[in-house]
């Protein structure tokens, strides 16, 4: 899947597991590039329904965004790329989004 970033700093970011651990701390920025290497494995977002960190859709002010747990509180939470195709319910067609825009890691509990 092709993972895009918000800008250039962003992308050294999530792209740095340095920088990721003096922002998160390693176990938090472990887990991070364990979900990027995930995604960047998988074919479309369907693929990753069936991996580690429970991905799922957001509801409320987060709604069209995915997210997947990394630890009890955080989350790394994405959104599709472009105009994503929806279900008729008004969901997100997982099958057919193969690029994703990396939103943040954050606790919104």
């Amino acid at each position: 899947m092709i993972i895009e970033f918000s800008d250039a700093r962003a992308a050294e970011l999530f792209n740095t597991e340095k920088k990721l651990r003096g922002r998160f701390g390693a176990e938090l920025a472990k887990a991070v590039m364990k979900r990027l290497d995930d995604l960047r494995a998988a074919g479309c977002l369907e693929d990753m329904r069936n991996l580690p960190g429970r991905w799922h859709e957001l509801t409320g002010d987060l709604k069209g965004h995915v997210a997947c747990s990394l630890s009890a509180n955080w989350r790394l939470v994405i959104r599709p790329a472009g105009s994503p195709k929806l279900r008729e319910d008004g969901g997100l067609n997982w099958k057919e989004v193969t690029a994703v825009r990396i939103i943040n890691v954050r606790d919104y509990h």
